[in-house]
């Protein structure tokens, strides 16, 4: 429940205890329905195949040479090993923890395929055919201050599609994180956490029709049946989101509510979520941890 919601409740009882007249019960209850009717959203207007997106390292390592730039900015200018013989799947909502220079952030680099391993194989899992590719892997370090609805009318990532979703998708991913983008006041410092993520998933999506994954079937139907069949369903593996770092100075409070989303967000959208963070007690749940030690795999931890 809502405050508003916890308020009427706290009416209604006040109402039945002190034996008020049945009308005035009446008028509240009204209130309350009509107040949740225009909080509710609508029903999502298209059928989705979701797949969950996974990544695998397999002896993966990385390093770095000294360079002149990594001598004036770096703590450790040469790192013969950043990251070490790593083999690892990462899947669902993953934290990985540890000192400065440990390799955390390295991992993410490679992740977001910001850099190429000096050995090992980075797999995204998106090689099965009639399947749809993998998603763009987006890495969030600054804390956001625009506002959606740019980013809703400006996406360029469903392109695969006849039918332009972009409408539907934000919907589809403002009710899965609960954020309500009508509401006049204004935002929260969550809310902005959770805009920012809807930006991301949209940036991440690759959404395609079930005629461009069949593509290379012999029957295939003309171009006006397969736009129909474009409307009525979709496909797409589940945005990747790399956090780096990314709400380590926000307050428990905030992080806790980002923090449901983004595990609605593994739940309903299949997303892979990779947070690295040297403040993990601000979360207020469990979950599974890496900790990372001078480029190597000190614990795993799976809640």
């Amino acid at each position: 429940f809502d405050d508003h919601e916890l308020f009427l409740i706290f009416v209604l009882c006040s109402i039945a205890m002190r034996g008020l007249p049945l009308s005035l019960l009446i008028l509240v209850t009204s209130a309350a329905v009509s107040s949740s009717l225009q909080r509710s959203r609508p029903p999502i207007s298209f059928s989705a195949q979701i797949l969950p997106s996974e990544v695998s390292f397999r002896g993966v390592s990385q390093s770095y040479p000294e360079t002149w730039f990594r001598t004036l900015f770096s703590s450790v200018p040469r790192r013969e090993f950043a990251i070490q013989n790593l083999s690892i799947d990462f899947k669902g909502f993953l934290v990985i923890r540890g000192a400065s220079s440990s390799g955390k952030s390295t991992i993410l680099r490679l992740l977001a395929q910001r850099e190429a391993p000096i050995s090992g194989s980075i797999d995204f899992l998106s090689n099965s055919p009639n399947k749809p590719p993998h998603s763009k892997p987006i890495y969030l370090q600054d804390k956001p201050l625009s506002s959606l609805s740019s980013s809703i009318n400006n996406n360029q990532y469903l392109t695969n599609c006849h039918y332009n979703y972009n409408e539907e998708l934000a919907t589809f991913l403002a009710n899965s994180i609960g954020l309500d983008t009508t509401k006049e006041e204004l935002f929260t410092t969550s809310d902005m956490y959770k805009q920012e993520l809807i930006r991301a998933c949209m940036e991440s999506i690759v959404m395609v029709s079930p005629s461009a994954l069949h593509s290379n079937d012999k029957d295939n139907n003309d171009s006006n049946d397969n736009e129909d069949e474009d409307k009525k369903s979709v496909s797409w593996r589940g945005p990747i989101l790399l956090l780096d770092e990314w709400m380590d100075k926000e307050t428990s409070q905030t992080v806790q509510k980002v923090e449901d989303s983004l595990e609605a967000l593994v739940r309903d959208a299949g997303a892979l979520i990779v947070c690295v963070t040297h403040k993990p007690n601000l979360f207020a749940k469990p979950h599974p941890t890496i900790t990372m030690c001078a480029g190597q795999i000190l614990d795993i931890l799976d809640e």
